[in-house]
């Protein structure tokens, strides 16, 4: 009972003065009656008792399912009951309550968004951790690659964009070409059908293509050699010129 966050004390003196008191600093309660009669104690009983009704309205979620009623009488006899298992959910009616959070160095204004998370006036994450604000951990985002000559990589940061648009641009296509390629799911299509293709050879290995290079590569020589020819005499007849001058 001293745990309580929310009271409601009643009491009635000797001369019938009905008090009430209310303890509600989380301002969860509202619309508070409560009202008496006498009646009978039990269904078995016809002895005569007090009838305390207590009516009221939750203006926020309880942060616990339990509730408690503590009475005694004129000999100081108490009776405590608890009823487990009430939830009371919702939004609450009351504003956010408000804070200061202090990051490196820095004053933030904090607004709660429940009882253990808060936002601030930059849309900055803050978590109560050990009856202390902390600001959430934000981790750097990957900086976007720009577009290479190549394109997009794996590796680039856009890569994933551009694959699904691709994907987008192919489903289309197939749909202008084939309408209904897709009125059933590829398995359940009987008449699929497939090209075998020769196993390829390197043609390289053809003894026949292997002549014709060796033919090419003869006649290419040649050539050359005719076109060198010329060239080839005029530079011996420069180094036998050169080699006959004698100085006097």
């Amino acid at each position: 009972m001293e745990q309580a966050k929310a009271v409601i004390n009643w009491d009635k003196s000797w001369e019938g003065i009905e008090t009430m008191d209310i303890v509600d600093p989380e301002n969860v309660l509202e619309d508070v009656l409560v009202t008496t009669f006498e009646g009978d104690c039990s269904e078995e009983s016809k002895q005569k008792c007090l009838i305390v009704q207590i009516m009221h309205t939750f203006r926020a979620p309880l942060d616990f399912n339990m509730l408690g009623t503590n009475v005694w009488d004129v000999k100081r006899n108490a009776w405590q009951n608890y009823y487990n298992h009430i939830i009371v959910v919702g939004e609450s009616l009351n504003p956010p309550k408000e804070y200061d959070g202090i990051s490196k160095g820095h004053i933030y204004h904090l607004t709660e968004t429940s009882n253990t998370t808060a936002v601030d006036e930059f849309g900055g994450t803050w978590t109560l951790q050990y009856d202390k604000w902390e600001m959430d951990y934000i981790p750097n985002k990957k900086p976007l690659d720009g577009l290479t000559m190549h394109g997009y990589t794996r590796t680039n940061s856009n890569f994933e964009m551009y694959k699904y648009a691709q994907h987008i641009i192919a489903e289309t296509t197939l749909v202008e070409i084939c309408p209904n390629c897709f009125d059933e799911p590829f398995d359940k299509i009987n008449d699929v059908f497939a090209y075998e293709y020769p196993v390829s050879i390197n043609s390289l290995d053809n003894p026949e293509i292997q002549q014709k290079m060796k033919i090419e590569s003869q006649r290419a020589q040649k050539i050359i050699n005719e076109l060198l020819e010329p060239i080839k005499f005029h530079y011996t007849s420069y180094t036998q010129v050169t080699n006959e001058v004698k100085y006097n």
